[in-house]
C-alpha cells in the first residue's frame, strides 16, 4: 500500500519535469526570435516541433515575420474600397427651361405648315434661342420683311418685351452666294437681314434699342447640311438669341 501511494505520489514530477522543458523551450523561442535571423529560427522552429510533436511555434496565419526574424503583427486596417460617386440627380428644371417652354407654345401654329419656315426655341450656353427659318420672312436674296414676317414678328416681340433679357439679333444664311446685286456676299445679305429686324422691333414693336444688338454671320454657323434643301432652308434664319446678363454685349461697353 505504502509503495503504491508513493509510486503514485511521484507522477507529479512527471508533469513538472514536462512544464519546465516547455519553459525552457519558450525562453529558447523568445532568445531565438530576438537574435535569430529568419532562416535559422525556421531550423529551429522545426527542430522542436518535431521533437515536441506540437505547434508552440506556430505563428498565427495572419502573423509573418520581418528581415529580423520577429514575428510581426497583422495589420488589422480595413481596406475600405472607395466609395463610388453617387449618382447625379436630374436638376430641377431652370427658369429658362419654363421660360423656353412658355415659348415654345405661344409660337406653336404661328407659321402655317405649307411655308417653307419655322420656328424652333432651344437652350444654348448662352441663353434661350428663338430661330426663324426659311423664307418666312425675307424672299431669296432680299433683306427686305415680307407682308407676313412682320404678323409673325409682332408675335414674338410681344412675348419677348415683358422678359429680362438682352436680344442679339443674328443672321444667317445658307451656302448658296446671293445673285448679283446690293449684296456681294453673304456677309453682307445676313447683316442687312439683322440689321432689317432689329429696326423692326425698335420701331415697330417698341423694344429698348438698349437692349438689341445686331450681328451677321453669312454661312459660316450652318446648324445643318448645306448639301440638301431641307438644310439651307434650316441654315437661312434669324436667331434671336435672349442674353444671360453674363454674356450680354452691348455697344459701348
Amino acid at each position: 500500500m505504502a509503495g503504491g501511494h508513493g509510486s503514485g505520489s511521484e507522477r507529479w514530477l512527471v508533469t513538472y519535469a514536462d512544464m519546465l522543458t516547455l519553459l525552457l523551450a519558450l525562453f529558447i523561442i523568445l532568445y531565438s526570435i530576438s537574435k535569430a535571423d529568419v532562416q535559422r529560427f525556421k531550423k529551429f522552429q522545426e527542430g522542436v516541433q518535431q521533437a515536441f510533436h506540437v505547434d508552440v511555434l506556430q505563428a498565427p496565419a495572419a502573423q509573418s515575420l520581418d528581415s529580423a526574424g520577429a514575428i510581426v503583427a497583422p495589420d488589422t486596417s480595413t481596406t475600405v474600397a472607395p466609395e463610388s460617386e453617387p449618382t447625379a440627380l436630374p436638376e430641377p428644371a431652370s427658369g429658362e427651361d419654363d421660360i423656353a417652354a412658355r415659348l415654345q407654345a405661344a409660337f406653336a401654329g404661328l407659321v402655317p405648315p405649307s411655308s417653307r419656315g419655322g420656328i424652333v426655341v432651344e437652350r444654348r450656353p448662352e441663353g434661350i434661342v428663338i430661330s426663324l427659318y426659311g423664307v418666312i420672312l425675307f424672299d431669296s436674296g432680299k433683306a427686305e420683311l415680307r407682308p407676313q414676317a412682320r404678323q409673325i414678328l409682332g408675335v414674338v416681340a410681344a412675348n419677348l418685351r415683358p422678359l429680362p433679357y438682352d436680344i442679339r439679333v443674328e443672321g444667317h444664311t445658307d451656302s448658296i452666294q446671293p445673285d448679283p446685286g446690293p449684296y456681294p456676299t453673304n456677309w453682307e445679305l445676313s447683316t442687312e437681314r439683322a440689321l432689317a429686324v432689329t429696326q423692326y422691333l425698335i420701331d415697330t414693336a417698341r423694344i429698348d434699342p438698349h437692349r438689341l444688338s445686331a450681328a451677321g454671320y453669312g454661312e459660316f454657323h450652318p446648324v445643318a447640311s448645306n448639301a440638301t434643301r431641307e438644310g439651307r432652308l434650316r441654315n437661312r434664319r434669324i436667331d434671336l438669341v435672349l442674353l444671360r446678363r453674363d454674356a450680354s454685349v452691348r455697344g459701348g461697353q
